[in-house]
């Protein structure tokens, strides 16, 4: 396959990629009321065993401290998350921890998200295909991480 080949067939493969994730966010967020930036902050908290510091959470979602720590910020005035302080005495090293009901959302968010992906590309094959771009496109790192 020539490079214009190849290009040409990314950039379809993307923009379909991002036409299933509108759909996603738009149905997911109806749904469930989380956007999916809270939904992986809290899938992240939830994977650290219920609770992480905000540097740890920013490093694992490639995201500024700041960025993450504004939505933190509304995931705690949404009552999914709490902070507290390093019992080190360190006041700049938070923990936030994920609620019950951070875990109920994050539960009902996964099941409508992967109920929507089930309907929306009702093919097995198509479904294990997009299993596997979704883990290749995870492990490009962007720049200046």
């Amino acid at each position: 396959m020539d490079a214009r080949a190849r290009v040409a067939e990314i950039l379809t493969v993307v923009d379909g990629a991002h036409r299933l994730r509108q759909q996603l966010v738009r149905r997911t967020v109806e749904l469930t009321g989380l956007t999916p930036d809270q939904a992986v902050i809290l899938c992240h908290i939830e994977k650290a065993g219920g609770e992480a510091t905000v540097s740890k959470i920013a490093a694992g979602l490639h995201r500024a401290s700041n960025t993450v720590t504004g939505r933190i910020d509304g995931l705690e005035r949404h009552g999914l998350v709490s902070r507290r302080h390093d019992d080190s005495g360190d006041r700049r090293r938070v923990w936030v921890r994920i609620t019950s009901e951070g875990m109920e959302r994050i539960r009902s968010y996964w099941s409508a998200a992967d109920a929507l992906i089930d309907t929306l590309v009702a093919d097995p094959e198509e479904r294990a295909q997009l299993a596997r771009m979704a883990e290749a496109l995870s492990n490009i790192k962007p720049h200046g991480y």
